[in-house]
Parts: structure tokens; sequence; C-alpha cells
């Protein structure tokens, strides 16, 4: 980085012995900047990195590939694990509302009006809004 500053300098500063009155007027610089985004290069860095090592952009391939199936196992693992948490989760709901709607049952059998209305109220209150944050949650995912 230096010796390119060094170089920059010369070519710049008129005074600069390495430089000549005539160059010092044509004098332009360049700058370039390149880029890329992924596990894959583009084919002229690729070319290069075979030049220096035999076989290293078909290594580098085959790693990309292995990357991408690691990637696309691990959503596959993600979306099974949340669909069972999901069923076992309506399955507790639906014995959890069971449950409650006996005992709302049993009371009201018993005569036992008001403890009736609380837990058979409740109930159909609580999973009335478990139902309506989940679906908000799954809206803003």
């Amino acid at each position: 980085m230096r010796v390119l500053l060094n170089m920059i300098n010369n070519e710049i500063n008129p005074t600069s012995p390495t430089t000549s009155k005539e160059n010092a007027d044509k004098t332009a610089i360049a700058l370039e900047h390149a880029h890329f985004s992924g596990p894959i290069p583009p084919p002229a860095i690729l070319e290069k990195y075979n030049q220096l090592i035999p076989g290293a952009a078909e290594r580098i391939l085959v790693m990309a590939e292995k990357d991408a199936a690691h990637v696309q196992e691990m959503n596959k693992l993600i979306i099974e694990v949340s669909s069972k948490e999901s069923k076992r989760g309506q399955l507790f709901g639906l014995f959890v509302a069971l449950a409650a709607m006996s005992m709302t049952a049993l009371a009201l059998l018993l005569g036992h009006e008001t403890a009736a209305s609380i837990i058979g109220g409740s109930t159909v209150v609580g999973l009335v809004s478990v139902f309506v944050t989940g679906h908000s949650q799954q809206t803003k995912r």
C-alpha cells in the first residue's frame, strides 16, 4: 500500500525528481473496486484459484454445494419441528378446553351456575385470545 501511495504522490507532485514536467499535466489516477457476494466467486477469480492451486475451483464448488445442501436440510428440519410444536400445542389446547368444558358441565349439574359461568367464560375468552394472538404473530413473521 505504501508503494502505491508513493507512486501516486510522485505522479501528482510535479516537484518530485522522478516526475517530468510534461507528465505532471497528464496525471491520471484509476481506482478499481470489485465486490462479490455468495459462496462462489466470479469465474475469473475461480480461474486464478485454479492457477495457484490445481483443483481449487472444483473444491470451492463442492464446498458451496455442501453448504447449500446443509442450509436446505436445516430449513426442512426447522419446518418439521415447527409443525410438530404447532400440533402438540393444538392437542394440549384441546385437552384443556375439554377439561374446562367438562368441569363447567359438572358445575352446572351440581347447581353452581356462577362457578360454571366463570370456568366456561374464562376458558372461551382464553382460547379466543390465544388464537387471535397466535394468528397475529404468524402474520408478523
